[in-house]
């Protein structure tokens, strides 16, 4: 029989931090990259097109999202999919929901 000293029980805490970055920490970290590249602040549900991401520019915005967050998914139509920072967010905290469990 092993022994438990008491007090050292291991538990799952329900206020445990999420393990990655919230959906917000996303939008913002999506936002602020597109906003580099277009020189000006991108609102999350703006079509990034339209903030004025040309199709170069997408391309090194994804290359940027591809570095910043290894392990996860970003098809070639990506901007077309998924055409808002926000709607970028929710795809990418799904796949690094899986990177991070």
């Amino acid at each position: 029989d092993a022994q438990t000293t008491p007090g050292t029980e291991v538990q799952a805490s329900p206020a445990a931090p999420p393990a990655g970055p919230t959906l917000e920490q996303l939008i913002e970290q999506i936002t602020d990259i597109a906003g580099t590249l277009v020189g000006d602040e991108v609102a999350s549900e703006t079509p990034l097109m339209d903030a004025g991401l040309d199709s170069l520019a997408a391309v090194e915005f994804q290359n940027m999202l591809a570095k910043d967050f290894q392990g996860t998914s970003m098809p070639s139509t990506m901007m077309f999919d998924f055409p808002t920072a926000k709607e970028i967010a929710t795809h990418l905290s799904t796949q690094l929901k899986g990177v991070h469990s």
